[in-house]
């Protein structure tokens, strides 16, 4: 009986560890799928901070090059499996250069949304800003590459 028992325990605790093994080769294939969404360059169109819009004049010019798991802002991580989907980055200058700020993000076709917290704070929960919030939410659009004969 005991061997029954322990056959059967064994046999339960394999299939708990090929589930968790298969649910985690579920997370990395989504944030690579996600991950490769990501590459290339992005064209600021909208930038929002604690309730206020920035600019048109200071957004023309600002551009994000996204390369594997980093970009000319710095490095980050994705997690697609939360709702929102979750990234958290490391600013590469400024004054949060080195530090972890979380955000989320959605990648619907060519455009690109992330709204991160300042650090120290909650991450955000969905894509808007309140005064005080110390969120900040980026709206990009992907370029398109010209490719000529």
């Amino acid at each position: 009986m005991r061997s029954f028992l322990f056959k059967s325990c064994l046999i339960l605790l394999s299939a708990h560890v090929t589930f968790e093994i298969s649910a985690l080769d579920v997370v990395a294939q989504d944030a690579q799928g996600d991950q490769e969404k990501l590459q290339g360059t992005w064209q600021m169109v909208r930038a929002e901070v604690a309730g206020k819009e920035v600019s048109q004049i200071a957004l023309r010019d600002t551009r994000m090059r996204i390369s594997k798991d980093s970009s000319s802002l710095g490095t980050f991580r994705l997690d697609p499996t939360k709702e929102p989907k979750a990234i958290d980055m490391t600013p590469a200058f400024g004054p949060n250069k080195g530090k972890t700020v979380l955000g989320i993000y959605e990648i619907e076709g060519d455009d690109l949304k992330i709204c991160v917290a300042m650090p120290g704070k909650e991450r955000p929960t969905e894509f808007t800003t309140k005064s005080g919030s110390g969120h900040a939410l980026d709206v990009y659009r992907r370029e398109k590459v010209l490719r000529f004969p």
